[in-house]
């Protein structure tokens, strides 16, 4: 349920201020703050007040009944069943003028414009909390080949609403996609974008950008030239022939210190 511009909210508390929500209407203007959550995560619909006896609570989506308080406890009976056991108040600190709501595991149902009313034996007041709900699972950036064709796939298995896909060479150019697929008509999104790198010797970028939740993910792939390799079966044969350069190198100066220490007893000991 997307938020519209304009929202007008009627209510008049009951003289008693603390009889049940069903009543007659008047106009009530509002300010509007904007919340995000996460999907599958936690979030605080935030609602204050100025403190007084007889405190009533509502909490309502468009016409559908969120949460209910009077009388010093939850008045629940109408809650539309979607959030039972998934909402509630901070109890503790209802008398001290907080009348926030606790959104517990978020799903994209959710969004939409919640309407807080508060009435004390002092006055009331109405506002207005505008819920988005987003989701950005890290994508991942994969290389596959087949028999003709290379290509590069950026890959998001949940992200909502819509990310902003940007495909860049060598870091500067912008290029468009090859191939985009979804999966989820209404989300949350799965997306594989590719683009052919075929014969391409070029570096390559992908940017995804979820503008709701203000995260960007860029993955960067280069190509790498592979090194030459050596045959198995000259391995061997090479490391015998180092092996034994290196022990004739270590013989050869000991065989000819040895010859001159000969030569030297012989010059020695010659007869006269």
């Amino acid at each position: 349920m997307k938020a519209q511009a304009v929202l007008a909210f009627f209510f008049t508390l009951i003289p008693s201020l603390c009889g049940p929500q069903d009543a007659s209407f008047s106009h009530v203007s509002m300010n509007e703050q904007i919340v995000t959550g996460r999907l599958g995560e936690d979030v605080i619909l935030p609602c204050s007040f100025e403190s007084g006896p007889n405190v009533v609570i509502h909490w309502k989506n468009q016409d559908t009944n969120v949460y209910s308080y009077y009388r010093d406890s939850d008045q629940l009976e109408k809650q539309d069943p979607r959030y039972v056991n998934r909402i509630s108040l901070f109890h503790g600190e209802i008398h001290s003028g907080n009348a926030s709501l606790s959104f517990r595991r978020l799903t994209l149902q959710d969004e939409g414009i919640y309407v807080c009313y508060v009435g004390t034996s002092l006055g009331k007041i109405t506002k207005k909390v505008v819920l988005k709900v987003g989701a950005f699972v890290t994508p991942v950036m994969k290389y596959e080949k087949n028999t003709t064709n290379s290509f590069l796939i950026c890959n998001v298995l949940s992200v909502f609403p819509y990310p902003i896909i940007t495909w860049k060479v060598d870091n500067n150019t912008s290029i468009s996609e090859n191939n985009g697929k979804e999966v989820g008509s209404l989300g949350p999104f799965h997306i594989n974008s590719r683009v052919n790198i075929t014969g391409s010797n070029s570096s390559y970028q992908c940017e995804i950008e979820n503008p709701l939740l203000k995260q960007t993910w860029t993955g960067r792939w280069t190509r790498k030239e592979a090194s030459p390799r050596v045959p198995a079966g000259i391995i061997v044969p090479v490391l015998v022939a180092v092996v034994s350069a290196v022990l004739l190198l270590s013989v050869a100066p000991r065989a000819v210190r040895s010859r001159r220490c000969i030569g030297f007893h012989r010059e020695r000991h010659a007869p006269y």
